[in-house]
């Protein structure tokens, strides 16, 4: 992932989606925590949370594979 602006969601989101799920509320959240408008972050992101949980999970194999 080289957006830094999608990082940062994706850093944003996590402590949302534990009680609110991959969903809009958790990428709102996200956004408002890194002061962006909701509309910069659907750019970053044009499927909202959807694009987050996948980055979430495609970090997860690298980090699986580098300990392999």
């Amino acid at each position: 992932m080289t957006d830094p602006l999608r990082t940062r969601l994706l850093h944003a989101i996590t402590g949302h989606v534990i009680f609110d799920g991959w969903g809009p509320d958790s990428f709102a959240m996200a956004a408002s925590d890194c002061d962006v408008t909701l509309g910069d972050a659907k750019a970053a992101c044009p499927r909202g949370a959807l694009d987050l949980a996948a980055d979430f999970h495609k970090a997860g194999d690298v980090v699986m594979l580098a300990a392999a």
